[in-house]
Parts: structure tokens; sequence; C-alpha cells
């Protein structure tokens, strides 16, 4: 029986999503030596990675379920037992044989957090801390990276992505209280892409970027900066599907 999963973690505590060689430390190491402790040994698959640091509210994976795990609640009920309180499993349920968890969404949502206030380090590892900018300037910048572009000049180096070409459907910035907050939604993202569209927007609300600058690396004329707003602040939202 083929199962979703929906997990939320605290990125802080992990080196990332994927499984890795040098540790077991991550989303997919926990997740799955939680399963190999109740007899599940196949690997599950994600929906796409996010980088160390980097938080989920609503990530999908699909696994593959032996034939003696009918009873979800209690499965998700024991996994939880292993996993908490950083990594936790908010729901599974049946889906049809052929679900796949990256290849079938349809849609990718992400927010960013930015403290504006004094730095509280209680808040360290869950938002970004930065002085205030410009939120009409953010606006202006992030409208730009609506549409469909080739973001090749917004992903980390080291991405294995066959294409570079991604859909847009919404980038904006608002403000609540002493909080600046970025969302995206597209149909995928490239390595550490979100971050480094948070710190374009930013660099244009600071007058350190213009937006035609900003413009000839989205077209891929020049690369002007590369460095990503820190991981702290990303939360990944949710999957969509289609029903």
């Amino acid at each position: 029986m083929r199962v979703a999963l929906v997990l939320s973690y605290n990125g802080a505590y992990f080196q990332g999503f994927q499984q890795q060689t040098h540790t077991q430390n991550t989303i997919i190491g926990a997740l799955s030596k939680a399963l190999r402790a109740l007899g599940i040994f196949n690997t599950p698959v994600g929906s796409g990675r996010t980088d160390a640091g980097v938080h989920a509210l609503r990530q999908v994976l699909h696994l593959d379920l032996p034939h003696f795990w009918s009873d979800l609640n209690h499965l998700q009920e024991m996994l939880n037992q292993y996993l908490n309180p950083t990594l936790h499993v908010k729901d599974i349920r049946k889906v049809h044989d052929n679900f796949h968890a990256r290849y079938d969404a349809i849609m990718r949502h992400y927010r960013y957090i930015i403290w504006h206030k004094e730095c509280l380090p209680h808040l360290a590892h869950s938002v970004a801390f930065m002085p205030e900018f410009s939120l009409d300037l953010a606006n202006s910048a992030l409208k730009l990276m609506e549409g469909k572009h080739d973001f090749a000049l917004f992903k980390k180096e080291g991405s294995d992505t066959k294409s570079t070409k991604r859909i847009l459907y919404e980038a904006f910035c608002y403000k609540k209280k002493d909080l600046s907050i970025f969302t995206f939604k597209a149909n995928g993202f490239l390595r550490s892409q979100v971050r480094l569209m948070v710190a374009a927007a930013i660099e244009c609300a600071n007058q350190r970027l213009s937006l035609k600058e900003l413009q000839e690396q989205l077209e891929c004329k020049k690369l002007y900066f590369k460095k990503p707003a820190p991981a702290s602040g990303l939360y990944l939202v949710r999957i969509h599907y289609r029903l």
C-alpha cells in the first residue's frame, strides 16, 4: 500500500533533507531510522529537498508500506514517539499506487520571515534578523520575478537539475508588526532559489541593486550577486496536488 506522509520539521536540527553519506542527521535519515524500528525498510520519497536550516510546515513524501501496516493512525502515533519534537508526522493517508510526491506536485508554496527589531537569541533558528527596508521597492523587485524565467543565475552551485526554467506564479512581501513576510508560489524551485530571490528583493529595497540590474540577472545576461538570504527564515508551507 502506498501512502503519503505529511511532515513538519525544524530544519535547524538537521543537516538538510536528503540522505547523505557522511551523516545520518537529515530529515530522510531520521525518518528512515524510525521506519526501520517499525519494520518498514522502504525509503520514503520527498516532494523536494530543503537545505540545511530550512523548516517545513507541510512537507509531503510517499512511501510503500508492508502489508502488516494497515492501521495508519497507529503508525502515525508510533512514528511520532520516535521523532518528536523536532520532526513530526502530521498526517498519513492512503494514495493510489502511482502517486509520486515529487512529480505529481503542481505548485510549491514557501514563506520567508524577517524580524526587524533587536536580535532575540531564542528566535535565532526561526527567523532572519535584518533592518527595515522599503516594502514598495521590495515588491517592485518581486513583481519582476513573477512569470516564466530561466532562473539559472538564481540557484546555488551544485544543483543537478536538468532545466533551470520555472514559473513563479506569485511573489510578494507584506509587513506584520515587527516582521516582513515574503510569499512565493511556483511550479518548482531550484536549490536555494527562494533565498536568492529574497536577497535580490532586499538588495533592491535598499537601493544596492537596481531593477534594471535585477532584470538583467533574470535574463541571464549578468550576475550581480549570488549570496542567498539566511536559511533560518525560510519555511516550506505547502505542496499542492491535483485532486
